[in-house]
């Protein structure tokens, strides 16, 4: 069986700044800042709790072994924060509710453990999910999930690979492809690329009149 084809990885003659229109651009640059701003003000402060080194270099390394794209990467780590910041925001709801009910309390320890238990097929999922965003490449199967997991000593079924997926869907109310980080590099290099055209052109004209 011949092994996945990674991915090659791009030289500087594969760009081509400046490529294209200037109208296309600045309707793109508008709308990244629109969702820029929704996202800064929808922020909260667990934000950036979920983004340590480890777990992202975990992502990007699963992702390289998968042979996606760094996009799917830069995606999942979005989808994954999300999510766990979206969990911690209903437990502390919920104790909130039973303190104000005077309820009896929830076995807080037995939670921790079971979200711990978890933690590493929701990030799996959370790669699969940002993998079909990206559908035009590669998509994760569920079997390679499985064998993956399995490795790792995490037994689940296809059944419940699915309600992972399902249940991180559910919680960000299936808003996940939001831009990340490496769009807004993307875009700004394709200004910067055009800026650099532009003036190119200009020193062209100027020394042809020379």
């Amino acid at each position: 069986m011949d092994r996945p084809v990674r991915p090659r990885l791009a030289s500087l003659s594969d760009f081509q700044f400046g490529a294209v229109a200037t109208e296309t651009i600045e309707d793109t640059l508008l709308h990244l800042a629109q969702q820029n701003e929704q996202a800064v003000q929808e922020a909260t402060g667990r934000m950036g709790s979920f983004r340590e080194t480890r777990i992202v270099e975990f992502v990007f390394l699963l992702s390289e072994q998968w042979c996606l794209e760094k996009s799917v990467s830069y995606q999942a780590v979005e989808i994954l924060e999300r999510f766990m910041v979206k969990q911690a925001e209903n437990i502390c709801s919920q104790a909130t509710i039973q303190l104000r009910d005077k309820a009896e309390p929830q076995n807080w320890r037995a939670l921790k453990e079971q979200l711990f238990n978890k933690f590493i097929l929701r990030l799996v999922s959370c790669v699969q999910l940002a993998s079909k965003l990206s559908f035009h490449y590669k998509i994760v199967s569920n079997v390679t999930v499985l064998n993956f997991l399995q490795a790792l000593g995490y037994l689940h079924t296809k059944e419940e690979l699915v309600e992972s997926e399902l249940d991180v869907l559910k919680s960000l109310n299936f808003q996940i492809n939001l831009p990340t980080p490496l769009a807004y590099v993307e875009m700004l290099l394709e200004v910067l690329g055009t800026l650099l055209s532009v003036s190119g052109m200009w020193v062209g004209i100027f020394h042809t009149r020379q």
